[in-house]
Protein backbone atom coordinates (compact mmCIF):
# COMPACT_ATOMS: atom_id res chain seq x y z
CA UNK A 1 0.00 0.00 0.00
CA UNK A 2 1.70 3.18 -1.22
CA UNK A 3 1.65 6.53 0.51
CA UNK A 4 -1.10 8.83 -0.76
CA UNK A 5 -0.70 12.54 -1.43
CA UNK A 6 -3.69 14.39 0.04
CA UNK A 7 -2.53 17.91 -0.84
CA UNK A 8 0.63 19.83 -1.72
CA UNK A 9 1.68 19.67 1.93
CA UNK A 10 0.10 16.45 3.32
CA UNK A 11 0.85 12.76 2.66
CA UNK A 12 -0.91 9.82 4.28
CA UNK A 13 1.11 6.69 5.06
CA UNK A 14 -0.75 3.56 6.15
CA UNK A 15 0.61 1.63 9.13
CA UNK A 16 0.04 -1.83 7.56
CA UNK A 17 -1.70 -3.03 10.75
CA UNK A 18 -5.36 -3.77 9.84
CA UNK A 19 -7.70 -5.13 12.51
CA UNK A 20 -11.12 -4.79 14.20
CA UNK A 21 -10.09 -1.59 16.01
CA UNK A 22 -7.50 -0.25 13.57
CA UNK A 23 -9.76 -0.78 10.52
CA UNK A 24 -7.54 -0.69 7.41
CA UNK A 25 -4.55 0.26 9.61
CA UNK A 26 -3.27 3.29 11.47
CA UNK A 27 -3.16 6.44 9.37
CA UNK A 28 0.06 8.41 9.83
CA UNK A 29 0.67 11.73 8.13
CA UNK A 30 3.68 13.62 6.76
CA UNK A 31 3.33 17.42 6.68
CA UNK A 32 5.33 20.18 5.01
CA UNK A 33 6.79 21.15 1.65
CA UNK A 34 10.52 21.47 2.34
CA UNK A 35 13.53 19.38 3.28
CA UNK A 36 12.27 18.86 6.82
CA UNK A 37 8.82 17.40 7.55
CA UNK A 38 6.50 16.68 10.48
CA UNK A 39 5.22 13.15 11.11
CA UNK A 40 1.93 12.65 12.99
CA UNK A 41 1.88 9.23 14.75
CA UNK A 42 4.20 6.31 14.04
CA UNK A 43 2.21 3.08 13.54
CA UNK A 44 2.67 0.11 15.86
CA UNK A 45 6.35 -0.59 15.16
CA UNK A 46 5.71 -4.20 14.15
CA UNK A 47 5.36 -3.71 10.39
CA UNK A 48 8.58 -3.38 8.36
CA UNK A 49 6.44 -2.43 5.36
CA UNK A 50 5.45 0.78 7.15
CA UNK A 51 9.02 2.01 7.52
CA UNK A 52 9.71 1.06 3.89
CA UNK A 53 6.61 2.84 2.61
CA UNK A 54 7.36 5.98 4.62
CA UNK A 55 10.99 6.02 3.49
CA UNK A 56 10.10 5.48 -0.16
CA UNK A 57 7.60 8.33 -0.10
CA UNK A 58 10.08 10.73 1.49
CA UNK A 59 12.81 9.76 -0.99
CA UNK A 60 10.87 9.43 -4.22
CA UNK A 61 7.98 11.88 -3.81
CA UNK A 62 9.23 14.49 -1.33
CA UNK A 63 12.71 15.22 -2.63
CA UNK A 64 14.52 13.03 -0.10
CA UNK A 65 13.03 15.02 2.78
CA UNK A 66 13.75 14.06 6.39
CA UNK A 67 11.40 13.74 9.35
CA UNK A 68 12.54 16.46 11.78
CA UNK A 69 9.56 16.50 14.19
CA UNK A 70 7.16 13.83 15.43
CA UNK A 71 3.75 14.54 16.97
CA UNK A 72 1.85 11.84 18.87
CA UNK A 73 -1.92 12.03 19.35
CA UNK A 74 -2.12 9.62 22.33
CA UNK A 75 -0.40 6.76 24.09
CA UNK A 76 -1.98 3.70 22.40
CA UNK A 77 0.57 1.35 20.86
CA UNK A 78 -0.76 1.56 17.31
CA UNK A 79 0.19 5.26 17.35
CA UNK A 80 3.37 5.27 19.47
CA UNK A 81 4.83 1.81 18.86
CA UNK A 82 6.81 2.81 15.78
CA UNK A 83 8.83 5.54 17.49
CA UNK A 84 11.71 3.33 18.63
CA UNK A 85 11.99 1.70 15.20
CA UNK A 86 12.22 5.08 13.48
CA UNK A 87 15.48 5.90 15.25
CA UNK A 88 17.48 3.64 12.94
CA UNK A 89 15.89 4.88 9.72
CA UNK A 90 17.97 6.98 7.33
CA UNK A 91 15.06 9.31 6.64
CA UNK A 92 14.98 10.60 10.22
CA UNK A 93 16.81 13.88 10.82
CA UNK A 94 19.92 13.16 12.96
CA UNK A 95 19.04 16.06 15.26
CA UNK A 96 15.68 14.40 15.95
CA UNK A 97 17.40 11.12 16.81
CA UNK A 98 19.83 12.79 19.21
CA UNK A 99 16.98 14.71 20.85
CA UNK A 100 15.05 11.48 21.46
CA UNK A 101 18.17 9.85 22.92
CA UNK A 102 18.85 12.86 25.11
CA UNK A 103 22.34 13.38 23.67
CA UNK A 104 21.89 17.05 22.81
CA UNK A 105 21.09 20.05 24.98
CA UNK A 106 17.79 20.98 23.32
CA UNK A 107 14.28 19.71 23.87
CA UNK A 108 13.16 16.48 22.29
CA UNK A 109 11.59 16.97 18.88
CA UNK A 110 9.02 14.31 19.70
CA UNK A 111 5.96 15.94 21.22
CA UNK A 112 3.04 14.42 23.11
CA UNK A 113 0.71 15.38 25.92
CA UNK A 114 2.48 13.36 28.60
CA UNK A 115 0.68 10.73 30.68
CA UNK A 116 2.97 9.45 33.41
CA UNK A 117 1.04 6.24 34.02
CA UNK A 118 0.49 5.05 30.44
CA UNK A 119 3.52 6.50 28.67
CA UNK A 120 5.94 4.25 30.56
CA UNK A 121 4.52 1.26 28.67
CA UNK A 122 6.01 2.41 25.35
CA UNK A 123 8.40 5.26 26.04
CA UNK A 124 11.26 3.48 27.82
CA UNK A 125 14.23 5.86 28.07
CA UNK A 126 13.26 7.91 25.01
CA UNK A 127 12.98 11.65 25.58
CA UNK A 128 9.57 13.13 24.74
CA UNK A 129 8.55 16.78 25.15
CA UNK A 130 5.23 17.67 26.74
CA UNK A 131 2.55 19.45 24.71
CA UNK A 132 1.35 22.47 26.66
CA UNK A 133 -2.17 23.45 25.67
CA UNK A 134 -3.84 26.80 26.19
CA UNK A 135 -5.39 26.68 29.67
CA UNK A 136 -8.39 28.70 28.53
CA UNK A 137 -9.00 26.41 25.56
CA UNK A 138 -8.70 23.32 27.74
CA UNK A 139 -11.01 24.82 30.35
CA UNK A 140 -13.65 25.38 27.67
CA UNK A 141 -13.50 21.68 26.76
CA UNK A 142 -13.50 20.19 30.25
CA UNK A 143 -15.96 22.64 31.79
CA UNK A 144 -18.42 22.68 28.88
CA UNK A 145 -18.01 26.41 28.17
CA UNK A 146 -18.07 26.15 24.38
CA UNK A 147 -21.67 27.16 23.79
CA UNK A 148 -21.12 30.93 23.86
CA UNK A 149 -17.88 30.92 21.86
CA UNK A 150 -17.87 31.55 18.11
CA UNK A 151 -15.39 30.03 15.67
CA UNK A 152 -13.03 33.01 15.70
CA UNK A 153 -12.66 32.83 19.48
CA UNK A 154 -11.75 29.13 19.23
CA UNK A 155 -9.42 29.67 16.28
CA UNK A 156 -7.61 32.49 18.09
CA UNK A 157 -7.06 30.24 21.10
CA UNK A 158 -5.84 27.33 18.95
CA UNK A 159 -3.40 29.45 16.93
CA UNK A 160 -2.50 31.92 19.70
CA UNK A 161 0.81 32.27 21.54
CA UNK A 162 -0.40 30.46 24.66
CA UNK A 163 -1.04 27.22 22.77
CA UNK A 164 1.42 24.60 21.47
CA UNK A 165 2.46 24.97 17.84
CA UNK A 166 5.30 23.75 15.66
CA UNK A 167 6.22 24.70 12.11
CA UNK A 168 8.29 23.53 9.17
CA UNK A 169 8.35 24.93 5.66
CA UNK A 170 4.77 24.86 4.35
CA UNK A 171 3.07 23.60 7.53
CA UNK A 172 2.11 25.22 10.82
CA UNK A 173 0.53 22.77 13.27
CA UNK A 174 -1.30 23.63 16.51
CA UNK A 175 -2.53 21.38 19.32
CA UNK A 176 -6.25 20.91 19.97
CA UNK A 177 -7.18 19.17 23.26
CA UNK A 178 -9.64 16.36 22.46
CA UNK A 179 -9.89 14.07 25.50
CA UNK A 180 -12.40 11.24 25.62
CA UNK A 181 -10.76 8.40 23.71
CA UNK A 182 -7.92 8.77 26.21
CA UNK A 183 -7.46 11.44 28.87
CA UNK A 184 -4.47 13.08 27.21
CA UNK A 185 -5.61 12.82 23.59
CA UNK A 186 -4.52 15.66 21.30
CA UNK A 187 -5.70 16.43 17.77
CA UNK A 188 -3.60 18.63 15.49
CA UNK A 189 -4.75 21.60 13.41
CA UNK A 190 -3.01 22.47 10.12
CA UNK A 191 -3.34 26.25 9.84
CA UNK A 192 -2.59 26.53 6.10
CA UNK A 193 -5.42 24.20 5.07
CA UNK A 194 -7.93 24.39 7.94
CA UNK A 195 -7.50 20.64 8.39
CA UNK A 196 -7.80 18.69 11.64
CA UNK A 197 -5.90 15.47 12.31
CA UNK A 198 -8.24 13.79 14.78
CA UNK A 199 -6.26 10.74 15.90
CA UNK A 200 -8.73 8.32 17.48
CA UNK A 201 -11.14 10.95 18.78
CA UNK A 202 -13.09 10.73 15.52
CA UNK A 203 -12.68 7.88 13.03
CA UNK A 204 -13.68 7.63 9.40
CA UNK A 205 -16.80 5.50 8.82
CA UNK A 206 -16.64 3.98 12.32
CA UNK A 207 -17.06 4.83 15.98
CA UNK A 208 -14.17 4.74 18.41
CA UNK A 209 -13.89 3.34 21.91
CA UNK A 210 -13.72 5.97 24.66
CA UNK A 211 -12.82 6.22 28.32
CA UNK A 212 -14.88 9.30 29.16
CA UNK A 213 -18.06 10.01 27.20
CA UNK A 214 -18.62 13.51 28.59
CA UNK A 215 -15.13 14.54 27.51
CA UNK A 216 -15.60 12.90 24.12
CA UNK A 217 -18.81 14.82 23.41
CA UNK A 218 -17.14 18.05 24.59
CA UNK A 219 -14.29 17.31 22.16
CA UNK A 220 -16.78 16.75 19.35
CA UNK A 221 -18.37 20.11 20.15
CA UNK A 222 -14.95 21.78 20.05
CA UNK A 223 -14.40 20.25 16.60
CA UNK A 224 -17.75 21.64 15.48
CA UNK A 225 -16.74 25.10 16.67
CA UNK A 226 -13.39 24.88 14.88
CA UNK A 227 -15.24 23.84 11.69
CA UNK A 228 -12.35 22.37 9.69
CA UNK A 229 -12.65 21.89 5.94
CA UNK A 230 -11.84 18.19 6.38
CA UNK A 231 -10.75 15.81 9.11
CA UNK A 232 -7.93 13.31 8.64
CA UNK A 233 -8.56 10.51 11.17
CA UNK A 234 -6.23 8.01 12.83
CA UNK A 235 -8.19 5.17 11.23
CA UNK A 236 -10.63 4.98 8.34
CA UNK A 237 -11.16 7.19 5.28
CA UNK A 238 -10.86 10.97 5.10
CA UNK A 239 -13.87 12.81 6.56
CA UNK A 240 -14.78 15.40 3.91
CA UNK A 241 -18.03 16.51 5.58
CA UNK A 242 -16.86 17.06 9.16
CA UNK A 243 -20.01 18.71 10.52
CA UNK A 244 -22.22 15.84 9.32
CA UNK A 245 -19.87 13.17 10.72
CA UNK A 246 -19.37 14.89 14.07
CA UNK A 247 -23.09 15.42 14.56
CA UNK A 248 -23.73 11.80 13.57
CA UNK A 249 -21.24 10.62 16.22
CA UNK A 250 -22.86 12.79 18.88
CA UNK A 251 -26.32 11.49 17.97
CA UNK A 252 -25.02 7.90 17.99
CA UNK A 253 -23.57 8.23 21.49
CA UNK A 254 -26.64 9.95 22.92
CA UNK A 255 -28.91 7.39 21.23
CA UNK A 256 -26.90 4.58 22.83
CA UNK A 257 -27.28 6.28 26.19
CA UNK A 258 -31.04 6.50 25.68
CA UNK A 259 -31.09 2.84 24.63
CA UNK A 260 -29.32 1.77 27.83
CA UNK A 261 -31.80 3.69 29.95
CA UNK A 262 -34.76 2.24 28.02
CA UNK A 263 -33.37 -1.28 28.56
CA UNK A 264 -33.14 -0.62 32.29
CA UNK A 265 -36.66 0.78 32.43
CA UNK A 266 -38.40 -1.77 30.19
CA UNK A 267 -36.80 -5.09 31.12
CA UNK A 268 -37.26 -5.16 34.88
CA UNK A 269 -37.63 -8.77 35.95
CA UNK A 270 -37.21 -10.06 32.39
CA UNK A 271 -33.47 -10.58 32.07
CA UNK A 272 -31.73 -13.47 30.36
CA UNK A 273 -28.01 -13.23 31.08
CA UNK A 274 -25.92 -12.34 34.12
CA UNK A 275 -26.56 -11.43 37.74
CA UNK A 276 -29.51 -9.28 38.71
CA UNK A 277 -31.13 -8.27 41.96
CA UNK A 278 -34.56 -6.91 42.88
CA UNK A 279 -35.01 -4.68 45.92
CA UNK A 280 -38.62 -3.53 46.18
CA UNK A 281 -39.22 -1.24 43.24
CA UNK A 282 -35.53 -1.14 42.32
CA UNK A 283 -33.97 -3.58 39.90
CA UNK A 284 -30.19 -3.90 39.66
CA UNK A 285 -28.53 -5.04 36.46
CA UNK A 286 -25.24 -6.83 35.89
CA UNK A 287 -22.96 -5.90 33.00
CA UNK A 288 -23.65 -9.08 31.00
CA UNK A 289 -27.40 -8.54 31.27
CA UNK A 290 -27.17 -4.94 30.12
CA UNK A 291 -24.77 -5.87 27.35
CA UNK A 292 -27.01 -8.60 25.92
CA UNK A 293 -30.15 -6.46 26.06
CA UNK A 294 -28.38 -3.41 24.57
CA UNK A 295 -26.17 -4.96 21.89
CA UNK A 296 -27.74 -8.38 21.31
CA UNK A 297 -25.62 -11.38 20.23
CA UNK A 298 -22.57 -9.43 19.02
CA UNK A 299 -19.99 -11.68 17.35
CA UNK A 300 -16.23 -11.60 17.88
CA UNK A 301 -14.31 -11.51 21.15
CA UNK A 302 -12.50 -8.28 20.32
CA UNK A 303 -15.70 -6.46 19.34
CA UNK A 304 -17.49 -7.74 22.45
CA UNK A 305 -14.65 -6.51 24.65
CA UNK A 306 -14.71 -3.07 23.02
CA UNK A 307 -18.50 -2.81 23.28
CA UNK A 308 -18.44 -3.77 26.98
CA UNK A 309 -15.73 -1.18 27.59
CA UNK A 310 -17.89 1.51 25.98
CA UNK A 311 -20.99 0.30 27.84
CA UNK A 312 -19.16 0.66 31.16
CA UNK A 313 -18.12 4.18 30.24
CA UNK A 314 -21.68 5.06 29.19
CA UNK A 315 -22.77 3.92 32.66
CA UNK A 316 -20.03 6.06 34.27
CA UNK A 317 -21.43 9.14 32.49
CA UNK A 318 -24.97 8.29 33.59
CA UNK A 319 -23.72 7.97 37.16
CA UNK A 320 -21.97 11.35 36.90
CA UNK A 321 -25.23 12.80 35.57
CA UNK A 322 -27.03 11.26 38.60
CA UNK A 323 -29.34 9.26 36.35
CA UNK A 324 -27.93 5.82 37.22
CA UNK A 325 -26.34 4.51 40.41
CA UNK A 326 -24.11 1.50 41.10
CA UNK A 327 -23.17 -0.80 43.94
CA UNK A 328 -20.54 -3.46 44.48
CA UNK A 329 -21.66 -6.84 45.83
CA UNK A 330 -19.72 -8.88 48.37
CA UNK A 331 -18.21 -10.99 45.58
CA UNK A 332 -16.97 -7.90 43.72
CA UNK A 333 -19.73 -7.91 41.08
CA UNK A 334 -20.88 -4.40 40.12
CA UNK A 335 -24.59 -3.80 39.56
CA UNK A 336 -26.39 -0.76 38.18
CA UNK A 337 -29.89 0.67 38.69
CA UNK A 338 -31.80 3.74 37.57
CA UNK A 339 -31.65 6.40 40.22
CA UNK A 340 -34.37 8.59 38.70
CA UNK A 341 -36.94 8.17 35.93
CA UNK A 342 -36.47 10.05 32.68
Amino acid sequence: MKAVQLSSRVWQVNGFNPGPFTLQGTNTYVLGTGAKRILIDTGDGKQPNYFESLGNALRDSMGNAKISTILLTHWHGDHTGGLAGLLSQSFIDPDLVSSIKGTNTGMSRVYKRLDELNDKNWRGDMEVSDINVSKKLEQMVFEKKLEGADRQVILDLVTGEGNFSVAVEGATVCAVPTPGHTDEHISFYLVEENILFSGDCLLGKSSSIFNNLSNLINSFNLMLKLNPTAIYPGHGPIIDKPVDDIQLNIRHRLAREHQILKVMEDNTGNLIHGPTESEGEEFWYGLDSLFFLTYGPLQGEVLVRGAKYNLTNHLDKLIADQIVKSKTCSDGTILWAISKKQ
